[in-house]
């Protein structure tokens, strides 16, 4: 086949040291190039935790005829910030960013990570790969590795939106392959749809001689990830018990994989020296081979594998186990029965099914597995979904003149005229305009309506003007006045992109969803060029979408049908975000919406949109309350009760002032004992608050005459406030100052860090490449920005698991290594809180064989 294609994975075989994941992509890469010596491209989206970008790239060129290259190292273009995203999505963007020119005929994904969310959401909205094959593999999907390893949710929102990721990628692939008919029913069981699905078991190639069963297990080896989900402490606590009864004759025992997670939260290693102390059990725990080290070791015939799992889907371990005829056996979970057929060699999962099955084989010993892999039966499913082409593109049902933009207007006479202008340069034609004057109370904003209605006198532009009843209530009249089938809500200070009418329609009849909102690119007033943040809205993920506006903004496009059986906007003109309840409600009441993913329209930050001057309790209130009515009583009292659990940034104030989208999380942090820097913006604003203590307010003023002070009044915009029983004097300072005290406040910080001993310097160079690449210094790195983009310090604290542990640490926006250094571990040692609540398991696990005295 003269194919070109591409494979996209978060974990492959050499740069991180064995999984499932980079040893199926291995092989696969292998049956693409070698056996029907198609073109292949490779792209790496994980963190490089051995060797070199440049061994590795040689490597796949020689070993596997790919050209491999690293997310890292790849040019997509400079983005600006960007509101409520986390790595998760920014890193599927970033991949999106690469691909979407590149023409594949087929590009391959992994469940885990979701690197095609975004690739996936533009085709399903027409934006690019149609005649590009997009796969899904389900390998080990992030929801389902947590609950096998018995681990509650730790960043609550951050982990919402990666498992809805997840699940988007099998709902909307092209194909989705999964390697046991187990993982299909996990889905299903767990109410995630799958798009396509098909069972084709993952590619191996190498078969070894069979060998004669061993005589004598010298060697028992626990051979898979050392974590909770692997059965670590169901292996340890069996071999424990059976060193006892078989005394001098029980095997040695090796440990053989790389760190994973445990529930308890501490380091496997330190788990199993903890729990062998004192036994007389000889062991070594290795984490240092990788996947080819670890089978060429196991071949020696006379070490039995155990592979000890609590849930699996279709093991590498097993396979190549049996591919190389290495002594096994292994717990009858997940797809592992379809791998294995023999009942004499599975156990029950837990340490007492285990137990027993290891202590009948050291008794009687090993007798060969019957297999249920069949490498050619594979080799021939992975070959025809190779051949195939994406699905023909969808025949257009709508098209522009079904249009109607509909735009409220009031008091913005210098931004209407500049909308109508955008939409005038449309790449479109057709589509019709209703511009309505909601009771403009300025002589100019109702002068230049008049005169735009005057000077428009296209059947396509409607010009209405009545008393003030408010945005939505305005918004539902445009759209009952509409005779087309499609609408597109517009606000009078935003801009609309020269393809945004064209590009909704596309998305609307190629996903054939009722609603699709879009990115946007915020900019303020008065500065129309400086793009301040890009707002990427996510899609119907109905979790997240109770905490933050994940939805969209109103400017979206949406079946007249669906928006009037969805009742329209809440005309409610107490409180705000009127388009998230919109979108919410649209999604609760079982109605199809999505995103697509490019920025559409210029959204105008000003100083009077309603959002900004409307209390934050009454704008959150309203979207809980919509939540509310699809749900139980208690569950919407819940809901009320825990909003702040995942919002704490609703604990500071009420003030409407911090309503905005672009104000997410307040940073204060102190320089001393008394100046407290308020930094409320995360989009680094153009001034920055100093609080002091009301005392040293009097002395400034004392020392500098109540005059200078008045005078400067305005232009520092100076106020008294009050916080824990304490009186503060807040003055504004510009930021070229400000700049100044952070920069000495991040030295000093970095100077704290160094001094750590949870700080590793050469571990954060390894672990973060762009801070090496940049030759930034890694204490002052992680005291300026690391710890506020959620990166460790060292392999041993967790920056997110602790600021989630500690909410008051978040509030207070100080660095968290150095409150638990300062407070934190005291806190927790006086109240009997377990270290591990702050060990972060390193993703390199144990460089070195580690040996029992």
């Amino acid at each position: 086949m003269n194919r070109k294609i591409c494979i996209v994975t978060p974990c492959l075989k050499g740069p991180v040291n064995n999984g499932g994941i980079g040893t199926a992509v291995y092989h696969l890469a292998n049956h693409i190039t070698h056996n029907l010596e198609c073109d292949l491209d490779i792209l790496f989206t994980g963190p490089l935790l051995n060797g070199s970008c440049s061994e590795w790239i040689e490597f796949y060129r020689s070993e596997a005829g790919a050209t491999l290259y690293f997310l890292e190292q790849v040019q997509t273009g400079e983005m600006p910030p960007m509101l409520d995203s986390y790595w998760i999505n920014e890193r599927s963007l970033k991949v999106h960013l690469w691909l979407k020119d590149r023409n594949y005929d087929q590009i391959h994904f992994q469940d885990y990570d979701a690197n095609g969310f975004m690739p996936i959401q533009a085709k399903r909205a027409g934006l690019g790969y149609n005649k590009t094959l997009l796969t899904c593999s389900l390998h080990s999907s992030f929801e389902w590795m947590q609950t096998g390893n018995a681990i509650f949710p730790q960043k609550t929102f951050e982990e919402i939106v990666h498992v809805y990721m997840e699940h988007y990628c099998a709902a909307h692939a092209d194909i989705v392959i999964s390697p046991s008919e187990y993982m299909l029913r996990w889905y299903a069981d767990h109410g995630y749809s799958v798009n396509n699905g098909v069972v084709v078991q993952n590619l191996f190639d190498r078969q070894a001689e069979k060998k004669n069963p061993p005589k004598k297990i010298e060697e028992i080896c626990f051979f898979g990830r050392l974590e909770t989900r692997k059965g670590l402490e169901d292996f340890v606590q069996a071999i424990k018990k059976l060193s006892i009864e078989f005394g001098e004759s029980f095997p040695k025992v090796n440990f053989l994989g790389r760190q994973g997670l445990m529930t308890s939260g501490m380091l496997p290693c330190e788990y199993i020296r903890a729990e062998l102390e004192g036994t007389d059990i000889s062991y070594e725990i290795d984490s240092s081979k990788d996947a080819f080290q670890a089978v060429d070791y196991l071949r020696r015939g006379d070490i039995l594998a155990v592979v000890a799992s609590k849930s699996d889907n279709l093991p590498y371990v097993v396979v190549e186990c049996l591919q190389n005829g290495i002594p096994i056996m292994a717990s009858n979970v997940g797809g592992i029965p379809e791998l294995i057929k023999s009942q004499e060699h599975l156990f029950a999962p837990g340490q007492n099914g285990l137990g027993k099955k290891l202590g009948e084989m050291l008794s009687h010993g090993w007798t060969p597995v019957e297999s249920g892999y069949d490498p050619d039966k594979s080799r021939a499913q992975w070959t025809e979904i190779l051949s195939l082409s994406t699905a023909p593109v969808p025949a257009a049902r709508y098209t522009p003149e079904d249009v109607t933009i509909c735009i409220p207007y009031f008091n913005y006479p210098d931004y209407l005229p500049q909308l109508l202008d955008s939409l005038d340069q449309q790449t479109v034609r057709g589509f019709k305009i209703i511009v309505i004057n909601d009771g403009s109370t300025k002589e100019d904003a109702n002068r230049i309506f008049e005169e735009l209605q005057d000077s428009c006198s296209s059947q396509y532009c409607r010009f209405l003007a009545r008393e003030n009843k408010g945005i939505s209530y305005t918004r539902n009249e445009a759209a009952r006045l509409a005779e087309t089938s499609l609408l597109i809500f517009m606000d009078s200070d935003n801009l609309a992109m020269p393809d945004m009418v064209e590009k909704m329609v596309q998305g609307i009849n190629y996903s054939g969803v009722d609603c699709l909102t879009c990115y946007a690119e915020f900019f303020e007033e008065g500065n129309e060029e400086r793009v301040k943040a890009i707002y990427p809205p996510l899609g119907p993920c109905l979790q997240a979408g109770l905490y933050y506006n994940i939805y969209g903004d109103a400017n979206f496009i949406i079946k007249k049908k669906s928006f009037e059986k969805t009742g329209g906007f809440d005309v409610d003109r107490s409180a705000s975000f009127e388009d998230w309840e919109f979108l919410a409600r649209f999604s609760l009441s079982g109605m199809m919406q999505d995103v697509i993913p490019e920025i559409l329209f210029r959204y105008r930050v000003t100083s009077a949109g309603f959002s900004r001057n409307t209390g934050r309790y009454g704008n959150f209130n309203r979207i809980i309350k919509t939540y509310s009515k699809f749900l139980p009583d208690w569950a919407g009292q819940l809901v009320y009760h825990t909003y702040t659990s995942v919002r704490p940034d609703l604990l500071l104030a009420s003030s409407p002032h911090n309503s905005d989208l672009s104000v997410k999380r307040q940073c204060i942090f102190s320089i001393g004992k008394w100046i407290v820097i308020d930094h409320p913006n995360r989009l680094a604003p153009a001034s920055l608050s100093i609080r002091i203590p009301s005392l040293l307010h009097s002395i400034l003023i004392a020392i500098s005459g109540e005059s200078s002070v008045s005078s400067n009044y305005r232009s520092w915009r100076c106020h008294l406030s009050s916080e824990c029983g304490r009186s503060y004097f807040s003055m504004k300072i510009g930021s070229s100052f400000s700049g100044k005290l952070i920069a000495i406040r991040a030295l000093l910080d970095a100077a704290a860090v160094r001094k750590s001993t949870l700080f590793d310097e050469n571990w954060y160079y390894s672990r973060y490449h762009d801070v090496a690449s940049a030759k930034m210094d890694a204490a002052i790195h992680y005291a300026q920005c690391g710890w506020r983009e959620g990166r460790d310090p060292g392999p041993h604290f967790s920056t997110s698991g602790y600021l989630d542990s500690r909410p008051d640490v978040r509030l207070s926006g100080m660095n968290p290594l150095l409150h638990f250094d300062r407070c934190g571990r005291h806190e927790m040692k006086s109240s009997g809180i377990h270290k591990g609540i702050i060990i972060n398991t390193p993703n390199e696990g144990v460089s070195r064989s580690e040996k029992s005295s």
